[in-house]
């Protein structure tokens, strides 16, 4: 039996060593440095009610993926150490950041570490006068929702994610269009002016748009190129300028009016030729022939019609009618085949004017073979 003075020496020595041993913290400490008092006594640290939880709209799975991989790639590297970063500037800096803002009607608020495209394209999606989103486009993408489809020509993503985005295969969509259009060139040809050239042929950076996204379209149904046609745009011109007098003249008449038969015809090679005409009018910004937007981008427009050219001629087993082209013969107009000029003008370059296209010779002619013909689908 082991001696009483003994067993009480050991238990002595347990406690000691016991208490004597110190509390073992989390890796890195408590955030003032001390070791001391029990976890009841530490700080509750809440996370912030900021962007993350908000309810934001869809993405697209691709687009939705990439975003990610880029944002944590950021916080990775360090250049974002928060989800949501707290304003940290000068009083004097905060306001001439926020002055800047305001001077740019396009500028959106989200986060520093959010990605500004993710606001073009929730807009470009439809979300802006969503009952369901209205309230939070409002909050975080109001100058996309006032610019959707006339944006400032520049790269709205950082220069990575441009870069990633054209190393990943993308040549259209809202990716390459809506965050990197100036990296990728859908952009270059729009000025805000119809006076200055373009270093592209002479045209003006105006007409050189027109005439890029026409045959852009035109490739897709087997067509040949366009050439500028000089006539076409200076009548174009003159008759936009005409019907946007008429409705100066009387705003209650808002009426898109096709010019008559003989303000469209014109001698061309010593012979009387009928021209083709497409209509356009925007309120919001310049009517313009760039840009991804069917809403400000006439050629957009028109082309956005060949759903109804399918739908009706059911891939060309129903017969053309002159109900039918009333509703798609845009479209039918820009592909036509045989009409191998087109020109284009304005009635102004900002918002609530009206644009013409003129083409040459005329397409849309009234029988079910030229149709088939000349509109391939």
């Amino acid at each position: 039996m082991r001696p009483l003075v003994t067993l009480l020496a050991f238990c002595f020595l347990g406690v000691v060593a016991v208490r004597s041993a110190p509390a073992v913290e989390d890796e890195g400490g408590s955030e003032d440095g001390s070791e001391d008092g029990s976890e009841d006594e530490l700080e509750v640290v809440l996370p912030d009610s900021t962007f993350d939880t908000f309810e934001t709209p869809e993405l697209p799975e691709d687009i939705e993926k990439l975003m990610e991989e880029e944002l944590l790639a950021q916080m990775k590297e360090g250049e974002v150490d928060e989800l949501e970063e707290p304003d940290t500037e000068e009083p004097d800096s905060e306001g001439r950041d926020k002055r800047e803002a305001a001077a740019d009607d396009c500028a959106d608020s989200l986060p520093p570490s959010r990605d500004k495209c993710l606001c073009r394209i929730w807009a470009d999606m439809g979300f802006c006068k969503s009952a369901r989103f209205r309230f939070f486009m409002s909050m975080y993408c109001s100058g996309s929702c006032r610019c959707k489809g006339a944006y400032p020509c520049k790269d709205v993503s950082n220069e990575r994610l441009c870069t990633s985005i054209k190393a990943r295969g993308y040549k259209s969509g809202p990716l390459p269009e809506l965050c990197c259009p100036k990296s990728y060139g859908f952009c270059t040809a729009e000025a805000p002016a119809d006076g200055g050239p373009s270093s592209l042929g002479g045209l003006t950076a105006f007409e050189q748009s027109c005439l890029d996204n026409h045959n852009a379209k035109r490739h897709l149904h087997d067509a040949p190129d366009f050439r500028w046609c000089p006539t076409c745009a200076q009548e174009a011109t003159k008759y936009a300028k005409k019907l946007k007098a008429v409705y100066d003249a009387n705003p209650r008449v808002l009426r898109l009016k096709h010019s008559s038969r003989a303000e469209r015809t014109w001698a061309v090679d010593g012979k009387n030729v009928v021209h083709g005409e497409n209509l356009f009018w925007t309120f919001s910004s310049a009517p313009s022939c760039s840009g991804v937007s069917k809403y400000t981008n006439a050629v957009e427009a028109w082309y956005d019609e060949l759903k109804y050219y399918k739908s009706w001629r059911n891939y060309n087993r129903r017969p053309v009618t002159s109900r039918g082209i009333r509703k798609y013969g845009h479209f039918t107009q820009l592909v036509w085949k045989a009409s191998v000029g087109v020109g284009c003008g304005r009635s102004g370059n900002t918002g609530n004017h009206i644009l013409v296209c003129m083409y040459e010779t005329a397409g849309n002619r009234l029988r079910t073979s030229a149709f088939n013909k000349n509109v391939k689908i």
